[in-house]
């Protein structure tokens, strides 16, 4: 629990949000395929989460990249936060778990207009 307390006060000091378990009213998804594979655990040890209100994508052959950041308007910058590289096949298992979360979001609170 002090550690917890120790990494979320890290977390902040770098602009960064703690981790933190589903509030009442938020849902958690497992990863595409139903979480950890058969004799793995997860760990979430050194995993933060940011916000991020810009992000990119691009692909070569073999992978794709997503790249997440935050806008600065005052200095007209964005500041790249994570950039994210997964092979091709993955990128499409990211793209489902995605969808599912999203058609999970709209039965629950309706449709998203973009």
């Amino acid at each position: 629990m002090a550690q917890d307390k120790e990494k979320d006060a890290n977390a902040e000091e770098k602009g960064e949000s703690p981790q933190a378990e589903p509030a009442e009213g938020q849902a958690a998804v497992a990863s595409q395929g139903g979480g950890a594979p058969e004799g793995f655990t997860i760990n979430e040890e050194d995993a933060y989460t940011t916000r991020a209100d810009y992000f990119a994508g691009s692909f070569a052959i073999t992978e794709a990249m997503l790249a997440f950041g935050s806008v600065d308007r005052q200095k007209g910058e964005i500041k790249l936060n994570a950039k994210i590289v997964v092979s091709i096949r993955d990128a499409k298992r990211i793209l489902l778990t995605f969808q599912q979360l999203i058609s999970q979001y709209e039965d629950k609170y309706g449709s998203i207009s973009v």
